[in-house]
């Protein structure tokens, strides 16, 4: 019995955008445009308090290896974040399935931001950003799709080719 196919959504030049995929990209920027009107408007910083940090687990936010995923330290590092779970995303997703795509996701990043804060060692560093979560997606896809060649585009001009196992 063949799974019942997933509903995606024709993107950029007919790329083809995974719900999951495009639920995590939403939330991402959501997060971001929440975090700059709070700072903007309210002068209210979301960093210590949904960024990751070892004092705040110690305080007992625990929502924090979840949220800290979602807020951002500027528009280039959110972009970065973004293009390569748009890039590396949909078709991880499409290999994987929605629900255990988003599962890793959150546990990669999750570890990730675990990881970093045993490597700190510094209790009021504040860990954010979906680096980790996106960079596990990308281990997936090369765990995956270990021969896959993709380009690469150092300072979005010069191509660089090699396989999905090189770039991981």
């Amino acid at each position: 019995m063949n799974p019942k196919p997933y509903r995606s959504v024709t993107g950029f030049f007919g790329f083809e955008m995974m719900p999951a995929t495009r639920v995590l990209l939403i939330a991402t920027i959501a997060g971001y445009i929440l975090q700059m009107l709070c700072l903007r408007l309210l002068r209210f910083d979301l960093v210590p308090l949904f960024g990751l940090s070892m004092t705040g687990l110690f305080l007992g936010w625990l929502w924090q290896p979840a949220t800290y995923l979602f807020i951002h330290g500027s528009l280039w590092h959110l972009l970065a974040n973004l293009l390569g779970l748009f890039f590396f995303g949909p078709e991880t997703e499409r290999a994987i399935g929605s629900s255990r795509f988003v599962r890793l996701y959150l546990l990669c990043g999750v570890a990730a931001g675990l990881g970093w804060i045993v490597i700190s060692g510094s209790g009021h560093a504040v860990c954010i950003g979906s680096s980790g979560a996106v960079f596990g997606v990308i281990g997936i896809f090369a765990g995956l799709f270990p021969h896959r060649r993709v380009t690469f585009l150092v300072f979005f001009i010069i191509p660089i080719v090699m396989t999905a196992r090189t770039l991981a």
